[in-house]
């Protein structure tokens, strides 16, 4: 969330590179929360591990939108 309002001011030439590196971290940091969240403590509960997969469907989703949308 912080990057993406920070983000304006992270567009310019001298700043896109700690960007990029820290959005892309932010996707590790992602699947790591996945996996802490389904594999931490006790087995999930069915609708848990069904929120963790409309979640992260979604977001492949919107990365496959993204990715065909620029490529034309």
């Amino acid at each position: 969330m912080v990057t993406g309002v920070w983000r304006g001011s992270f567009a310019s030439r001298r700043w896109i590179r700690p960007f990029r590196l820290l959005h892309g971290a932010s996707y590790a940091g992602r699947a790591a929360a996945v996996v802490h969240g389904l594999t931490a403590g006790r087995a999930p509960a069915a609708w848990v591990v069904l929120a963790y997969a409309v979640c992260l469907t979604a977001t492949a989703a919107a990365l496959a939108h993204r990715h065909l949308r620029g490529r034309s």
